[in-house]
């Protein structure tokens, strides 16, 4: 839920993506943080920040546009009220 917070607030979301984000997205979304020399990493980013303005609007799109609660509702809905279900496990009118 943070990483999709994160991506609709436009902020460049560093550190590790879980394999679920990234299945979810069809992309790694996240800029993977060097363990190595984080504190040295953290500062390239910020000194190249505009580089990673493409990265932050493709987040923005995808969320908007496949993980929104209205998204969610969709699938929870399917589940819920199967279109060939018994009256009452159908979708309110």
């Amino acid at each position: 839920m943070r990483y999709l917070q994160s991506m609709a607030s436009k902020c460049v979301v560093v550190g590790h993506a879980p394999l679920e984000l990234i299945t979810l997205f069809g992309y790694n979304p996240v800029v993977e943080l060097d363990n190595a020399d984080p504190a040295g990493h953290l500062t390239a980013i910020l000194d190249t920040l505009d580089s990673y303005q493409p990265l932050v609007e493709r987040n923005f799109e995808t969320v908007l546009h496949h993980h929104t609660w209205h998204h969610r509702w969709e699938a929870i809905s399917g589940v819920l009220f199967p279109p060939h279900a018994p009256g009452f496990l159908q979708q309110p009118q």
